[in-house]
């Protein structure tokens, strides 16, 4: 990717291909990258004298995200997706965990995940906080090296809450963990959704 510190004397055109991984990605922070690699690429075309073009590949053109970023620039979209992240407790303004599961039986998995987001969502409603579940649902890529995979993306206010929240709620997963052939792990703040 040649999108930083570069210069290339007489570019004129910049393309992007394929912006649409971007909008539709299952990891949040995508459409704030495509923004950022939009503005980087901006400044490697027309250095010169000559006008430059940045031109993106989507077979969404009308997004609201390209929509605001073309008509409103890096700022006011950068702003927007912080708001967005404000509302949805998303990092660095809040905290998440993302609760793995896997396992050889599709049943098994699902039973296990299931059983444990009941068991979250009553315990968030008891303690009427700010938690948000969102799940359980298959994991992007679903099946890998023969296992099953689910997951649970639980989201709060800030890290003390988030681990107050896991500890009292470890015992769920300890007492679910003896259903056989299921492996699951915990991913505080996670970068990888898949």
């Amino acid at each position: 990717m040649l999108t930083k510190g570069h210069d290339f004397p007489k570019l004129t055109l910049v393309g992007i291909l394929d912006v649409d991984q971007a909008l539709f990605s299952v990891d949040y922070r995508a459409e704030e990258r495509l923004a950022q690699q939009v503005l980087q690429v901006a400044g490697r075309a027309g250095r010169g004298a000559d006008k430059g073009r940045v031109v993106l590949q989507t077979s969404q053109p009308q997004h609201p995200l390209l929509l605001n970023l073309l008509a409103r620039g890096y700022t006011e979209t950068a702003k927007d997706l912080l708001n967005q992240r404000i509302l949805w407790n998303y990092p660095p303004l809040g905290s998440q965990a993302l609760i793995r599961v896997n396992a050889e039986d599709e049943a098994i998995a699902l039973k296990f995940i299931t059983n444990i987001s009941t068991k979250f969502r009553d315990h968030a409603e008891s303690l009427k906080s700010d938690i948000d579940l969102l799940g359980p649902m298959p994991s992007p890529i679903a099946k890998r090296a023969k296992r099953y995979r689910f997951q649970l993306l639980i989201s709060a206010k800030n890290r003390r809450e988030l681990h107050q929240f896991l500890a009292d709620g470890f015992l769920v997963l300890t007492q679910a963990r003896k259903m056989g052939g299921v492996r699951w792990n915990i991913d505080i703040d996670p970068t990888d959704f898949i």
